[in-house]
């Protein structure tokens, strides 16, 4: 899986809580959109979690990107801001789901292994 955010050491945390659970490994960090499409054309990836608000490219438009390239692209969509139009458009780019930063690390686990099983 990846973990794509441009706050750092959001990132590396969430990388580490993922990590630790049992049959999730992370493959990749990166800190925007571009780089995330960019690295998934060579690793295909299960699931990947991205921020929704980042610079260069946001995680709606990396989610249409993605599902571009692959159509069965699995996509958990991070905000920090409850639902609205920028989660809508995120999903109707073909996100998945989305985990509010608030969430218990359990919850975000969860939505993850439930996306890689489809």
């Amino acid at each position: 899986m990846f973990v794509v955010d441009d706050h750092q050491l959001v990132r590396e945390i969430i990388a580490a809580v993922l990590g630790r659970a049992r049959g999730i490994d992370v493959v990749g960090t990166y800190a925007d959109g571009r780089e995330a499409v960019q690295a998934y054309r060579a690793l295909r990836p299960d699931v990947v979690v991205m921020d929704l608000s980042m610079p260069i490219l946001d995680g709606a438009e990396a989610t249409s990107q993605l599902r571009a390239i692959d159509p069965d692209a699995r996509v958990v969509l991070l905000t920090a801001s409850g639902p609205g139009r920028d989660v809508a458009r995120a999903v109707a780019a073909g996100a998945h789901a989305y985990v509010s930063k608030q969430a218990e690390p359990g919850d975000l686990i969860e939505v993850i292994r439930s996306s890689s099983r489809g």
